[in-house]
């Protein structure tokens, strides 16, 4: 399902992609990898809360996968960089 989930992402099926890996993760909650990739699905939508969220469940899942944090981080600077500039917001000198 993840191959699958992933084939669809890369052809710009990302809502698709994002409903298999739930899923994915209804089925086998443990997969932390499917958790990687739906936040990282999220990240491109810039749902950034249910990112962080998914981003958080991997790590716990595998606390040992040093990726997910630089993926954490990413995250969590993208989120901030959003709030400093809100869409329809100027976001550089004028």
């Amino acid at each position: 399902m993840l191959d699958q989930a992933i084939r669809l992402a890369l052809s710009g099926q990302i809502d698709e992609a994002i409903a298999l890996l739930t899923e994915t993760i209804r089925l086998s909650p443990q997969l932390w990898q499917a958790y990687q990739y739906r936040g990282e699905l999220y990240l491109r939508q810039q749902a950034f809360d249910a990112a962080l969220r998914d981003l958080n469940e991997a790590i716990r899942l595998a606390p040992e996968e040093p990726h997910l944090y630089a993926l954490r981080g990413q995250a969590q600077n993208l989120q901030a960089e959003g709030a400093l500039h809100p869409p329809g917001t100027a976001q550089g000198p004028v």
